[in-house]
């Protein structure tokens, strides 16, 4: 029986049409795989010769305005600003007299949380010394009756 099936398998791989396996893998392939992958490159696009020149001009106004705000004025007279100088003079006298007020402010501070630290410190230590004394396991009464 296998010299039989053996026999008949050759026979039929012989009679089948040579390039046959690559055929059908061909078929199947097609049949298969996805289609290709075309790559398109964008093409650069360029600003047309108005813009350009729009932007530039544009640019161009913004700059110019710009200086023109930004600039100080020729007509203000020169008395306004030794005064304004003057006034700033004050201003800065005035904040530096300030800042010395409250450095000693804060100076005293200092001082006035010190003593009431040390003050703090003595009371504490009166109230400990007064426990110690206290004895907690004495029962007698005194003359008003009191523990």
């Amino acid at each position: 029986m296998n010299s039989l099936l053996d026999e008949l398998g050759r026979l039929d791989r012989e009679a089948s049409p040579i390039g046959l396996e690559a055929g059908v893998l061909d078929a199947v392939g097609r049949a298969m795989a996805p289609a290709p992958i075309t790559l398109v490159q964008p093409t650069p696009r360029r600003f047309p010769a108005i813009a350009r020149f729009s932007l530039a001009a544009a640019l161009l106004c913004a700059a110019s305005v710009s200086v023109v705000m930004l600039r100080p004025s020729v007509s203000v007279p020169t008395a306004g600003l030794s005064g304004r100088g003057e006034m700033l003079a004050v201003s800065l006298e005035a904040d530096v007299e300030s800042l010395l007020a409250l450095d000693q402010i804060e100076h005293e501070l200092e001082q006035s949380v010190a003593a009431w630290s040390l003050r703090a410190q003595a009371v504490d230590s009166d109230l400990n010394s007064a426990w110690v004394a206290l004895d907690l396991m004495d029962s007698s009464v005194d003359e008003n009756g009191a523990l």
